[in-house]
């Protein structure tokens, strides 16, 4: 049975949740590194911790060679503090590392000084984040800084572009709504590694848009930050369009260098890669054979613990937390994308017959591979893929993602609350098709506002008030002024009404309707020398409920961070990591 997730919940005030405490996930990662080490299986033709070892060398030098590239883009921040140059003496982990591995022709050296450093890996979309999700990036960078290890910030560029824009308040004298500006307009089919920006205006005009609405935040409470989201937002952009200018078109780098020169502010030197470049290495590509050729036996097992933790949450769509995957004589669905470059993601299925496997998406996509060819010549194959003409890509879907790098990459993963929630799956699955004990993660998330003031609000007043206007429309006597109460056509309909409440005591059904009839239209002539009264209250009630949407834009946790003033995402996440904080919430 499927391991019930634990009740993860968003903090709803200005409050950080980290699962295990703070404290606890150092010795959390260390303990992850033993486990692994003592796993003892093969993936196809290679043992497990050789794979492993390749795989880890492999990704880190990707990533280098990403970072490399990203930070030689990023401009200087507000304080020239931008990252280290080759004069500096001092060296991080990931410095130390690689100096290490460049300075070995050895093999064995090389894979000892992988195996011997703590990854501290994380990932998200290559989205405008917020503070929620920037804690991830945060936390990786502390935690490999604790174990003298390498924090990896994962690139998810192969989920489709359904984040593309940007939240921002408005919060007028009259008005306060959360407004949604698009970066990426009617893409939401095409995954973010195939987004680009070809035309300037793009890029100008979503500028425009979002300096436009912190300009119309004329409300007196807003009007001493918006310089300084203004300012936060012009250091964010003016990084996106330089490296725009430099060439690179592509979402992934434009939001990447934009949030990395954010980064160097908080003295965060995490790694980068990209999903995309991830699959292109000789460790993903055994992976990928592996389930391929143990299809059966991983979609039975996906799908019993998928039932398994609907039955326990009693859910019960077939669709969430997401689909079975689909087997059907010699068709089997994989737990992977697949599509050509420029093309809509698509479902990856294999078809099996006596001689080779046909990767497929169902239509006119796919690739052949023979069962009596070489490993060698299968795995070159695989990584021919995106040089064709028709460049076919392969991706793994989201419980893929998260299976491969636990095991063959990291020695701890970050997740979000969504991760977090579903990844319990992922380590059923991993018992028992891979029949070892998954490494645990860990799930993080704070909430982080605008330091905006709220307005004060009696709840229990608008609830009164509600209550009133409804009455005042039933029994509009009761709310009269005294000057009404004094008024001879206001007694008069008042005394027939009490007449008629009498009448309908003492009458049959069909009777007592009649007379509610006639008490309703007294009440509407009674309502009409109370409008006054009415409409005081209706404007009480209105300008209550104005506080109320004027506070739910102001707490609103998802704006982006590049809104945010620097002194208040400073503020905030040196309390989260003070070394004499100990107060942390725990799911």
């Amino acid at each position: 049975m499927a391991t019930k997730n634990i009740h993860y919940e968003i903090p709803e005030n200005e409050e950080t949740i980290l699962c295990p405490p703070i404290g606890n996930i150092l010795e959390l990662t260390l303990n992850n590194k033993r486990e692994i080490q003592h796993y003892n299986f093969n993936v196809i033709d290679i043992p497990f911790q050789i794979l492993r070892d390749e795989t880890r060398i492999e990704l880190l030098n990707s990533a280098f060679q990403y970072t490399q590239q990203i930070n030689s883009l990023v401009l200087k921040g507000f304080h020239e503090i931008y990252c280290r140059n080759a004069n500096d003496t001092e060296k991080t982990a990931v410095d130390q590392l690689f100096q290490r591995i460049s300075d070995s022709n050895d093999i064995v050296s090389r894979l000892k000084a992988v195996k011997d450093i703590p990854i501290i890996l994380t990932g998200h979309e290559p989205i405008f984040y917020h503070p929620g999700i920037w804690i991830k990036n945060h936390l990786a960078h502390y935690l490999a800084k604790n174990v003298e290890g390498i924090g990896v910030n994962l690139i998810v560029d192969s989920d489709a572009c359904t984040m593309g824009f940007i939240y921002m308040p408005l919060l007028a004298k009259k008005s306060a709504v959360i407004e949604k500006v698009p970066f990426v307009k009617d893409k939401e089919t095409l995954a973010y590694e195939e987004i680009s920006f070809e035309n300037t205006n793009t890029v100008e005009q979503f500028r425009n848009e979002v300096v436009a609405l912190i300009d119309n935040n004329n409300h007196p409470n807003v009007k001493t930050i918006v310089s300084a989201m203004k300012s936060g937002f012009d250091f964010y952009f003016h990084q996106l369009w330089y490296s725009y200018t430099q060439g690179y078109k592509d979402i992934t780098t434009l939001l990447t260098s934009a949030r990395k020169r954010m980064e160097t502010e908080f003295g965060i030197n995490n790694l980068e890669i990209p999903v995309s470049m991830m699959c292109k290495t000789k460790g993903f590509y055994y992976f990928f054979l592996h389930i391929l050729f143990h299809a059966d036996q991983f979609v039975k097992i996906h799908n019993k613990k998928l039932n398994d933790y609907r039955s326990i949450h009693k859910i019960y769509s077939k669709a969430n937390p997401f689909p079975d995957l689909q087997a059907q004589d010699s068709f089997v669905e994989l737990p992977f994308w697949l599509w050509e470059k420029g093309g809509s993601r698509n479902k990856c299925y294999a078809h099996y017959s006596a001689d080779s496997i046909i990767i497929t998406n169902g239509n006119k996509i796919g690739f052949e591979l023979r069962k009596d060819e070489d490993i060698q010549k299968i795995v070159s194959q695989l990584g021919s893929l995106e040089l064709g003409s028709s460049c076919i890509k392969l991706r793994p879907r989201a419980i893929a993602t998260t299976m491969f790098l636990r095991l063959f990459f990291s020695d701890v993963f970050i997740h979000g609350i969504g991760g977090a929630k579903y990844d319990v799956i992922t380590n059923e699955i991993i018992k028992e098709f891979f029949n070892v004990n998954p490494p645990d993660y860990i799930a993080t998330t704070t909430t982080l506002f605008l330091p905006i003031e709220t307005r004060t609000i009696d709840t229990k007043n608008l609830e009164t008030l509600q209550k009133e206007l409804i009455d005042m429309r039933a029994n509009p006597e009761r709310h009269a002024s005294e000057e009404t109460k004094r008024n001879a056509l206001f007694l008069k309909n008042v005394e027939n009404k009490r007449l008629l409440i009498e009448k309908m005591k003492r009458n049959d059904k069909e009777k007592r309707k009649q007379l509610f009839d006639q008490i309703k239209t007294l009440n509407v002539l009674i309502f009409e020398q109370i409008t006054n009264e009415f409409i005081n209250k209706q404007n009480e009630l209105e300008a209550g409920k104005e506080k109320v949407a004027y506070n739910e834009v102001v707490k609103f946790r998802e704006y982006p961070i590049c809104i945010f003033p620097l002194k208040t995402l400073k503020d905030h996440f040196a309390n989260v990591f003070s070394e004499n904080k100990n107060t942390d919430k725990q799911w």
